[in-house]
């Protein structure tokens, strides 16, 4: 691999490790305001994976000081979650086995 290629490799995968940073912040964003449940179906199941994968989790401490995030959903109903967080270790190992182990 030359300098080029190698230089060119690093700002492909800074490029991609940057657009997963923004998609988690993104549903980070959409999750802890209640707003995945007031959307359709697919916003929400998009925002459920990084709750399944454990790159976001429910964020006890915070959740225990201010209470729950209250929300009315798509439906109209009033509804309570709690406060969540982002797991950024698990962030990495999810996306660096995505990389590698699948070539994504």
């Amino acid at each position: 691999m030359n300098e080029f290629e190698l230089i060119n490799s690093i700002e492909n995968q800074q490029a991609k490790e940057d657009k997963n940073e923004k998609e988690v912040l993104k549903a980070f964003e959409l999750i802890n305001t209640g707003k995945w449940r007031q959307l359709e179906g697919g916003a929400g199941r998009w925002c459920n994976q990084f709750l399944e994968s454990g790159e976001i989790i429910e964020d006890e401490e915070l959740t225990n000081q201010e209470g729950p995030v209250c929300f009315v959903d798509g439906y109209g109903i009033s509804q309570k979650q709690p406060h969540f967080k982002i797991d950024w270790d698990r962030v990495d190992e999810v996306f660096y086995r995505r990389v590698y182990q699948e070539g994504v």
